[in-house]
């Protein structure tokens, strides 16, 4: 039986292609000998699997805050209409059918579709309900229909992406000490499954006159957002700084022979100096 490791060195080489990706000049993984792929290199192989498209990354938080703000308006307004109610029922069970959750530690070694089924439980035993999915939803879709994108995969992505954070992060040991829980990575087939089981049944509310009207009301937020993100980015590059300017003052104090301890202490004085946590 041949493996594709032996299947890809066996083409590399073979042909000098580069990859399909606009600007990419890398060879693509049948050229480089890194996989089968004829199109793509292996950059962009793991991007995709990341974020559901070859060239469009995740939607920032700066980008969807003004369409989850509008969904959960738009929400607000047609609660009472049935077929939302029936969308937020049918999340609601698909949580609750979702079976048993796990340890993140367990993960490691279930299939894809496990770790989706996982991922649901946690979403319930986290206390989500369906109408923050259906929320989601909303939001990804508007956003990608108001940018003329229409790769169903990265939708499916992007929303699978959205759900895992409502019900990651860190968790205590037995030692009361948070760690991260290494819970399944926002990548791959595992993000397909997830995104792929909510919008399903989201999609019966997120779709047509919905998603235009969370367009229309986000339409005003979103310059508001914009001016938001680029002083977030301004604030980000500032600390940037700062955090370099003191690496250099505790590389000079390294220099003149200062101690791990004596190099802590100025560390910790620098950054309460500079207003840095």
């Amino acid at each position: 039986m041949t493996f594709v490791g032996d299947r890809a060195k066996a083409h590399a080489g073979e042909r000098d292609a580069r990859c399909s990706v606009p600007d990419c000049m890398r060879p693509t993984q049948e050229a480089s000998g890194s996989g089968l792929s004829s199109l793509y290199c292996k950059v962009h192989i793991s991007f995709r699997a990341r974020h559901g498209s070859y060239f469009r990354k995740s939607f920032t938080a700066g980008e969807l805050g003004p369409y989850r703000s509008a969904a959960a308006s738009w929400m607000r307004g047609h609660r009472e209409e049935s077929a939302v109610g029936l969308t937020i029922r049918a999340l609601d069970q698909i949580m609750a059918g979702a079976g048993p959750s796990a340890s993140a530690y367990d993960l490691r070694s279930m299939a894809p579709a496990e770790k989706a089924r996982v991922a649901l439980a946690r979403l319930r035993d986290a206390g989500v309900h369906g109408d923050r999915l259906l929320e989601i939803t909303l939001a990804v879709c508007a956003l990608t229909e108001s940018e003329a994108l229409v790769d169903q995969e990265f939708i499916e992505v992007q929303i699978a992406k959205l759900a895992h954070r409502l019900a990651s992060g860190t968790h205590k040991t037995t030692s009361g000490i948070p760690i991260r829980a290494k819970y399944a990575p926002s990548s791959g087939k595992v993000l397909r499954i997830l995104g792929h089981a909510i919008w399903d049944i989201a999609a019966i509310v997120a779709r047509g006159a919905a998603l235009s009207d969370v367009a229309l009301l986000a339409e005003p937020l979103v310059p508001l957002a914009e001016k938001a993100e680029v002083k977030r980015q301004s604030l980000l590059a500032t600390r940037k700084k700062t955090e370099e300017a003191i690496e250099r003052r505790i590389q000079q104090a390294r220099d003149y022979g200062m101690g791990p301890q004596s190099l802590a202490e100025i560390r910790r004085r620098l950054r309460t100096q500079y207003g840095l946590k």
